[in-house]
């Protein structure tokens, strides 16, 4: 797979009201082709089947913010490829975008999925240590936070919020 990283300090994404122009030109940094809702559906629109396309077109969504229409259109794409690990991704980092309980539960179950397909996918990993840790879930939390830290400097930002949650999860009474 390619690199799509974005530096946090240099979002591509940060669109606020999005014309065809800014999208364009913010989509240098991901995908191909299609670079708004429109060509992305277009392209579906002759293949109904085509999981790319809809996986593509849930990331186009969710840069834009359009959240409801991006998990209809990963779900789209995984009833067509049920095991697509990058689809699968994909989807997990859509729905922990909000940080809304309710999304980040269903992010965790599609970790969890992704993590059984593909149980060396350390970036899963780290979305699901964080992810659990977020809902309250020490014990997933601690199991994936063991696979990555060993992996990551100690300062790193994501080890160190992990850490800290882990250790505020496990000063408060556990309940299930």
């Amino acid at each position: 797979s390619g690199s799509h990283a974005v530096s946090p300090d240099t979002n591509a994404f940060t669109v606020s009201t999005p014309s065809a122009s800014t999208v364009s030109s913010a989509s240098s940094a991901v995908a191909p082709p299609p670079t708004t809702p429109v060509a992305a559906r277009s392209r579906i629109q002759n293949n109904e089947e085509d999981a790319t396309g809809w996986m593509l077109l849930g990331r186009l969504y969710n840069s834009l913010g359009q959240f409801e229409q991006s998990f209809q259109a990963f779900d789209k794409s995984l009833l067509i490829k049920p095991n697509d690990t990058e689809t699968l991704a994909s989807y997990a980092q859509a729905l922990m975008t909000p940080n809304q309980v309710e999304y980040l539960r269903q992010a965790k179950t599609v970790l969890e999925r992704l993590l059984t397909l593909e149980p060396g996918n350390n970036q899963a990993a780290l979305m699901l240590a964080m992810t659990a840790g977020q809902l309250g879930d020490l014990a997933t939390s601690e199991r994936y936070f063991a696979q990555i830290k060993p992996l990551l400097p100690p300062n790193n930002p994501a080890i160190v919020q992990i850490q800290a949650k882990i250790n505020e999860l496990k000063c408060q009474p556990q309940q299930k």
